[in-house]
């Protein structure tokens, strides 16, 4: 059965194909940063506390970007360039796109709040395999409620990547009663991630990148207000290296590596940009070999090359099908 995403939209000119793939790689590295610049900033500050820095930064940044860009509303009566240089026009923006706007701040915010809290419940291994299910849950939702289907190819490179990341994750991983709910914690965060990419491949078929991010950073924003001031703990960092690892995370993280997932989604269906992000731990694993001289043993090296096959194997599936997205 060949993959056919059944999405009424304009087909994506094929040698567009190499430059989507290239950005999505871009992202991920840059996702890659993420966890470095978050331990950076609990130096000084608390999950929530870095969780919200860095969606208010990005939403500080993304509003200025908008006032450069001189408009005045974030509609989709508006005519909307996208990094392609194509703009697009749209009806009014019904109130359905405006509710899935606030769920997606929520599945943004219960994503972040649920990994960083299973980090205080369960060892970082667990956590970190756990929260990697996303394409998973990613692919599932999207063949339920978008109407996406997979050829035996993507399926097959699905399930090597997922094995690869086990693989690599599967020496540390310990079964325990006392990381059991770290462990619950970890496993919805990859739910509320995949929830995440199936909202904005939704919303990416008439709103812009630059809306979307906007949008949803605000209202993560708001909605982690009553979490701060519960929580009684201060957010604004007090050091000059806390102050650039929360700037980086709201930068280059949430407005960049976010924003160009957020793009690709446009152009990709949601499980494949999702499966593209278990390179996370092999890039984590590369750089910390060769910047801490981390002992990578053969049976590391050869799961990379598992998740590597399994992406490879997806890869030419989703290039051979001919994917239709909305530009």
């Amino acid at each position: 059965m060949a993959q056919q995403l059944e999405l009424k939209t304009t087909t994506v000119p094929s040698n567009s194909w190499p430059r989507d793939l290239l950005l999505l790689l871009l992202g991920v590295m840059i996702l890659s940063c993420s966890a470095i610049f978050t331990r950076l900033s609990e130096v000084e500050l608390t999950p929530l506390a870095t969780i919200f820095d860095r969606f208010w930064i990005a939403s500080m940044a993304l509003a200025l970007m908008n006032g450069l860009k001189g408009l005045k509303q974030i509609s989709t009566a508006d005519v909307e360039a996208d990094l392609t240089g194509e703009s697009k026009l749209a009806g009014d923006t019904p109130w359905v796109e405006g509710l899935l706007m606030l769920v997606l701040a929520i599945a943004i915010a219960a994503r972040a709040g649920s990994w960083a809290w299973s980090l205080t419940q369960t060892s970082v291994a667990n956590s970190n395999l756990l929260h990697n299910m996303t394409p998973i849950f990613a692919t599932l939702g999207g063949w339920l409620f978008l109407g996406h289907t997979f050829d035996r190819r993507y399926l097959m490179g699905l399930l090597l990547a997922v094995s690869g990341v086990v693989a690599i994750g599967i020496q540390d991983f310990n079964v325990t009663d006392d990381s059991f709910i770290g462990d619950i914690a970890a496993l919805m965060s990859s739910v509320f991630y995949a929830i995440n990419f199936l909202i904005i491949e939704k919303l990416r078929r008439k709103l812009s990148t630059t809306a979307i991010m906007t949008g949803s950073c605000f209202w993560v924003s708001v909605i982690l207000v009553p979490g701060i001031w519960m929580e009684g703990s201060g957010f604004i960092p007090e050091s000059a290296s806390v102050w650039a690892a929360v700037i980086c995370l709201g930068l280059l993280s949430q407005v960049l590596g976010q924003g160009i997932l957020a793009y690709v989604l446009s152009r990709m269906n949601s499980g494949h940009v999702s499966l593209f992000l278990l390179l996370e731990p092999v890039i984590t694993a590369l750089l910390a070999w060769m910047i801490f001289g981390e002992r990578l043993s053969v049976e590391n090296w050869l799961a990379f090359v598992v998740v590597l096959t399994g992406l490879y194997l997806a890869n030419l599936s989703q290039g051979a099908s001919g994917l239709e997205s909305q530009g």
